[in-house]
């Protein structure tokens, strides 16, 4: 181990001796991990451990059949997919070990955009590369040959070993590896130490209720589920109805197919044709896509509840984008519970209750990215408005129309309530949406999509000149940082520094932006493309599908820059109200669920809003605000 290492696990309160551990267990090719979750994986009757591969500090790997045993409070535990390993420590040896360094994290924190798979890591950082399990698919223990088990020890304790090395070559280029060990640790725990309760009886309730929309639905016609369901029949029927108009299509993989993904316009245009046949098969389409997927994620989540013994776990990928964001996992992704879709679907979010004698104080920032935009572009009469609780989407809908917009109120009529209720979400667009250089193009699909508004060209025109009238230093702000990112990326060894400490620089093939946390961003191969005078940025795309290179400007880059700070934020938040003795088991994007005593929750409502309220001390200037509600279960 380098002195390097052992500094940064000494800074960071970790103990300098190390242990790789990686357990082996029987798999077949229908109980897999690729068809169950972790949880129904390793609480399931056909879960056996096959061995550990261990290796401590710089020893030579080795293979055991039982955990040896040691002082695991006291020793830096190193594993990659600690969601999987940590759990069976958990279940089968009742271990937790404080001090856990998930090679994943550490990969994901430096290129979350790359595939992080051990194989794909070794080909990657050019180590000896990783084996193939498949050999041993379906093989209990006391089914191994002599062969075989030298085999399997061959296989896991190379995985050890090449664990251990990735250790050593990512964990210096963590950022901010104190706190960020701590937030890997929180993400963690969600998962490894459940408190939330999950209502069985109301998700069945609501499983039988979903059952019949999609039985509504499709009594309505005079076909069957599976017709429906076919690409081809679907096509047909539509072709059918529609008569001599075309139906909208697009180009897929292997030749012009409809477009009515969701976020196709003809998906839209369906959904409301004039022509009740049309919009009825579509309506039936979109039931039997749909609705199993969400029944399906009702029963996933009740099967986690069970197999945990009644707390439902939170799957969190930490670093689950390019920014720190958290993302959904474990096949029930709690990023994306809906909360203003279909009145069934919504209620999905409050089978999540707080367990028995306790409640959930559920703080939501408000307008936290647009806050954190305005105080990096040093708008400062946009601060001071957010300083004073002023009504800014209402103020930006009425400089648009030239109109007073106000919140609707309770004692309105309905039809007062839905005009004021339509311009303060156009300046939600306004607010919320245009902050990173969109045109007015994607201004209309941006509103189509997020707030189902239908704006002109000539109306998304209009707002996105008002935006950048009103926010001048924002747009100075794109440019300053497409600037400080192009000349970092042309001049290795020069560093740009821009406000609050948001620096940009070069090392080897990969262009930094550090932040105001000191957290750091990465983009590898980043480079410059076009001539002198219109200088492109691009950077490799690794995804599968699509381009095969980003371009970035400087909207897209601050886009980034805010949402990392943004995180930042809530990941600080989460730690020091955590550091009260309570317990944050669910965060979905910028709101975050406390659970405490039923009989403390006003006093704790007190220190939570004050520590939430409370900037850190790299952005005192940044005025924060949330909405607190508490209830037994979850809610929007």
């Amino acid at each position: 181990m380098t002195i390097e290492i052992k500094d940064i696990l000494k800074s960071c309160g970790y103990p300098e001796r190390t242990l790789v551990l990686d357990v082996e267990t029987y798999f077949d090719k229908d109980y897999t991990l690729s068809k169950m979750s972790t949880y129904e994986y390793v609480t399931d009757d056909r879960f056996e451990i096959l061995g550990w591969a261990i290796k401590q500090n710089e020893e030579p790997a080795e293979f055991k059949l039982r955990l040896p045993p040691l002082d695991y409070k006291n020793i830096t535990v190193i594993m990659l997919n600690a969601p999987f390993d940590a759990l069976v420590l958990a279940t089968q040896n009742k271990l937790y070990p404080p001090f856990i360094v998930d090679v994943l994290d550490l990969a994901r924190h430096i290129e979350p955009r790359w595939k992080n798979s051990l194989a794909e890591l070794c080909k990657r950082h050019g180590l000896i590369e990783k084996g193939d399990t498949d050999q041993h698919k379906g093989l209990h223990r006391s089914d191994f040959t002599g062969q075989q088990w030298v085999d399997l020890i061959a296989y896991a304790t190379n995985d050890a070993e090449r664990e251990y090395d990735l250790f050593g070559l990512l964990l210096p280029k963590l950022s901010n590896p104190e706190f960020e060990l701590k937030v890997a640790e929180y993400t963690r725990n969600l998962f490894i130490k459940p408190v939330l309760h999950f209502n069985k009886s109301r998700a069945e309730k609501l499983k039988e209720k979903m059952q019949a929309e999609v039985k509504t639905v499709i009594d309505r016609l005079d076909l069957t589920e599976t017709q429906i369901r076919g690409n081809k029949f679907f096509e047909s029927r539509i072709r059918e109805l529609l008569g001599a108009e075309e139906p909208p299509m697009k180009i897929g993989a292997k030749g012009p197919i409809l477009a009515i993904a969701k976020t196709d316009e003809g998906y839209t245009y369906l959904l409301n044709h004039p022509n009740d046949q049309v919009r009825q098969l579509m309506e039936a389409r979109v039931a039997v896509k749909s609705w199993p997927l969400h029944i399906k994620r009702v029963a996933r989540m009740q099967s986690i509840f069970e197999c945990a013994k009644g707390r439902l776990p939170v799957p969190l990928r930490y670093y689950g984008a390019h920014t720190g964001r958290w993302s959904g996992s474990g096949g029930i992704n709690l990023q994306n519970l809906p909360a203003h879709g279909h009145p069934l679907i919504n209620q999905i979010r409050n089978l999540i209750e707080a367990p028995k004698g306790c409640t959930l104080i559920i703080i939501d920032f408000s307008q936290i990215e647009a806050r954190v935009l305005d105080w990096l572009s040093e708008q400062n009469d946009m601060l001071r408005a957010f300083a004073e609780g002023r009504q800014i989407y209402c103020e930006f809908a009425s400089e648009l129309i030239g109109k007073k917009v106000r919140k609707p109120k309770k004692t309105d009529s309905e039809a007062v309530a839905k005009w004021y209720g339509h311009y303060r979400q156009m300046g939600k667009i306004g607010i919320l949406g245009a902050g990173y250089g969109m045109g007015a193009d994607h201004c209309m699909t941006f509103a189509k999509n997020t707030y189902k508004i239908d704006l002109s060209l000539a109306e998304a025109t209009k707002l996105i000149k008002l935006y950048r009238r009103m926010h001048p230093m924002v747009v100075l702000f794109w440019n300053k940082v497409e600037k400080a990112f192009r000349l970092a990326t042309q001049n290795p060894g020069q560093a740009y520094e821009l406000i609050y400490g948001l620096r940009f620089f070069r090392e080897d093939n990969v262009t930094v932006i550090q932040l105001p946390s000191t957290r750091r961003l990465y983009y590898t191969g980043a480079k410059v493309e076009g001539t002198t005078r219109y200088p492109q940025l691009a950077m490799p795309n690794p995804a599968a599908h699509g381009d095969k290179t980003i371009h970035m400007w400087g909207g897209y880059l601050v886009e980034n820059i805010v949402q990392a700070v943004s995180r930042d934020i809530l990941a600080e938040t989460v730690l020091k109200i955590e550091e009260l003795g309570v317990r944050i088991p669910l965060i979905v994007h910028d709101d975050m669920s406390i659970v405490v005593p039923e009989q403390e929750a006003e006093a704790y409502r007190v220190q939570i809003e004050d520590i939430a309220r409370t900037p850190p001390a790299w952005a005192k200037e940044l005025p924060v605000d949330i909405d607190c509600v508490i209830s037994k279960e979850y809610i929007k």
